[in-house]
């Protein structure tokens, strides 16, 4: 495949002839995506055409991979001429720096307050999975938009991120759906001519694994329990790790046996999800499935076969992270995966 045809564009201005290197890193456990590119400033012409804060999308192939904008500008000379380095983030930036105002919503679901915060930057936003009705949601001073999001998000047991088109998503992981990807690291004595790996690096850590979590809350007076507080307490189990290793974990969003049980279960399988981490670099920008088939951009949000000789890996894997580079070395993508099972669909 030729190389990809990668654009910043800005309004009706687009970069790419000047390009020189760029890196799109998107990762569906960041608050923000985020791009850099370096190009060449030719007689000083870029500068009259970028500014801090231009709204501008990212595409590869026609195909858009990030909505966002500049927050950082640097120009430089040098014995190579003139350079201007572009980095920025996708709309989801203005959420992480921008506060929310303090004020106390009531009777409110995630989407009610995505969309009330985050409206002057993130208009659209799609739902997933059904989401509670939260009786009271404090936004404390100092707070910024993304601090409240994901604190609720929490709550609720979703994830949200930002889709390449610029529409916020509230959902979980379909660890269900097709893997778009195969991934291959062969030893030399494999025979096999599909080995499609640059680099590959599989970690594995017991540092915060336990073979039983408990998790403690508590709920305020009742008539029943009139002048003291409810403790609140359940566990789970994680049978994968093979040694006596329990942790009582205590959580002040705790506050009935339900949620107890749910978030031992969360635990189990965050920690188990962050405790093996499989990371691939790969030549160019697109992969086949498993058997062959058409190739699609990698991008977060998919499931990939993984088949790795020399770490005895062989499975389905849940790929978190995807970064296109493109330097004098030419295109390629790391990306990083993860087990699945963390709070499934």
């Amino acid at each position: 495949m030729s190389r990809p045809v990668v654009k910043l564009v800005i309004g009706t201005t687009e970069l790419e002839d000047d390009l020189l290197s760029y890196e799109i890193e998107s990762d569906i456990l960041t608050p923000a995506d985020a791009f850099s590119m370096v190009a060449f400033n030719r007689d000083g012409g870029w500068a009259s055409k970028l500014a801090l804060f231009d709204a501008v999308k990212v595409t590869v192939d026609e195909n858009v991979v990030l909505d966002g904008f500049i927050d950082e500008l640097n120009y430089t000379v040098g014995a190579d001429g003139p350079r201007v380095e572009i980095t920025g983030r996708d709309k989801f930036g203005h959420l992480v720096d921008c506060s929310a105002q303090p004020q106390t919503f009531k009777n409110v679901t995630f989407y009610n307050l995505a969309t009330t915060l985050a409206r002057t930057w993130v208009p659209v936003w799609t739902v997933q999975e059904d989401l509670p009705v939260h009786n009271a949601v404090k936004v404390e001073p100092g707070e910024s938009v993304m601090d409240v999001l994901l604190r609720i998000a929490k709550q609720d047991r979703v994830w949200v991120w930002l889709d390449p088109a610029g529409v916020g998503v509230i959902g979980r992981p379909d660890y269900t759906t097709t893997p778009t990807h195969a991934i291959y690291q062969l030893g030399p004595n494999s025979g096999s001519p599909i080995n499609n790996t640059l680099s590959s690096s599989v970690r594995l850590s017991g540092h915060d694994r336990y073979s039983e979590i408990h998790m403690t809350g508590s709920k305020g007076n009742t008539k029943a329990h009139f002048g003291k507080s409810c403790l609140i307490e359940r566990g789970a189990t994680d049978s994968t790790v093979p040694v006596t290793r329990p942790l009582i974990h205590t959580d002040g969003d705790c506050k009935s046996l339900k949620q107890a049980q749910e978030m031992a279960q969360d635990e189990v399988a965050s920690r188990a999800f962050h405790g093996t981490t499989l990371k691939y670099t790969v030549p160019g920008f697109y992969g086949s499935p498993p058997g062959g088939g058409a190739k699609q951009l990698f991008a977060p949000d998919q499931r990939m076969s993984v088949t790795d000789e020399f770490a005895d890996v062989d499975g389905i894997f849940y790929c978190t992270s995807r970064r296109f580079i493109c330097d004098e070395r030419g295109s390629r993508t790391d990306l990083e995966l993860h087990v699945e099972g963390w709070l499934e669909a």
